[in-house]
């Protein structure tokens, strides 16, 4: 079954949740909707949730590469978030507890990085279930999603590599998150 929840990128740097949750309702009913705080110039993302995988698809097809948010410099991206399903990621509040988020985002990746370079750098953290590199960013802006086996390996990975791992290459050390 797809997933109800969609990552947004290429936000406005000054996007607020109010306007991008009435832009996304057109779309079906938002369940949550999630805007990164503190995202560099340039690298605003959201996340949006859905009722349902027929919604989320329809936000995506209607407005991927298509919907330009005032203030914003090019179309957003819009893409069906991966991984969604029995062992979909508890909320970010949850992470103290020893319950939370299995996935994590990796931005500031140096162009040209391999998944075999980020599989081998991140699995001293712990077992990868999953890797997804987004391929054909702007030059220095780079990112993927990295899912482990356990939400405690994630921030594990999460704590000793964000603003401190430099890959070769990079310009900047990768922001996780």
């Amino acid at each position: 079954m797809a997933g109800r929840k969609v990552f947004v990128g290429s936000l406005p740097d000054n996007v607020e949740e109010g306007a991008l949750r009435d832009e996304f309702s057109k779309y079906g009913v938002v369940e949550d909707l999630f805007v990164k705080p503190g995202c560099e110039p340039g690298r605003q993302w959201a996340m949006v949730t859905y009722t349902s995988a027929a919604e989320a698809q329809t936000a995506k097809e209607a407005t991927d590469r298509i919907l330009q948010l005032p203030g914003g410099t090019r179309p957003v991206e819009v893409m069906i978030a991966r991984n969604q399903g029995k062992e979909a990621a508890a909320p970010a509040q949850a992470m103290g507890m020893g319950v939370g988020p299995k996935k994590i985002f990796v931005g500031s990746l140096p162009d040209g990085i391999t998944e075999n370079a980020i599989r081998e750098e991140f699995s001293k953290y712990g077992q990868i279930v999953d890797i997804y590199l987004k391929t054909g960013c702007d030059r220095h802006k780079q990112w993927c999603f990295i899912t482990f086996t356990s939400a405690q390996d994630a921030e594990v990975a999460k704590s000793s590599t964000d603003r401190v791992l430099k890959f070769p290459d990079s310009e900047v050390a990768c922001e996780v998150m």
